[in-house]
């Protein structure tokens, strides 16, 4: 993982890619490298493939969590929403916004989606 963040941090995305692609096969349950694999996938223009990474690290984080408990994603609310899902994207929006009402970031990300589409 740590690889794959210096890769990230000079924009080196293939590389990144290809470490956490490595990772994923040597560990398939690593919920924090589908997640940072989805964020390379997405800075690379692969967003079919990101979305797809960021639906299993949510699919591992459900099988990890309290079956009762909706998970959530804000790299899967931006990548449903960059792909014109904006209603799933919303929704994923309010429960991360339930969760964390004071969080400035999913503020302002609403906000943005408020301008950029009306309700």
């Amino acid at each position: 993982m740590r690889q794959a963040r210096e890769a990230c941090q000079t924009h080196a995305y293939d590389k990144a890619e290809a470490v956490l692609l490595e990772l994923i096969e040597f560990a398939p349950a690593e919920i924090q490298a589908w997640q940072l694999l989805a964020r390379v996938q997405k800075g690379l223009g692969k967003t079919h493939q990101a979305i797809d990474s960021a639906t299993r690290a949510l699919e591992l984080q459900r099988a990890a969590q309290d079956k009762t408990d909706i998970p959530a994603s804000i790299t899967l609310a931006r990548l449903l929403w960059d792909q014109g899902d904006s209603e799933a994207a919303r929704a994923m929006l309010g429960i991360l916004m339930l969760r964390r009402p004071d969080d400035e970031e999913l503020a302002g990300l609403k906000q943005q989606w408020e301008m950029e589409m009306p309700a």
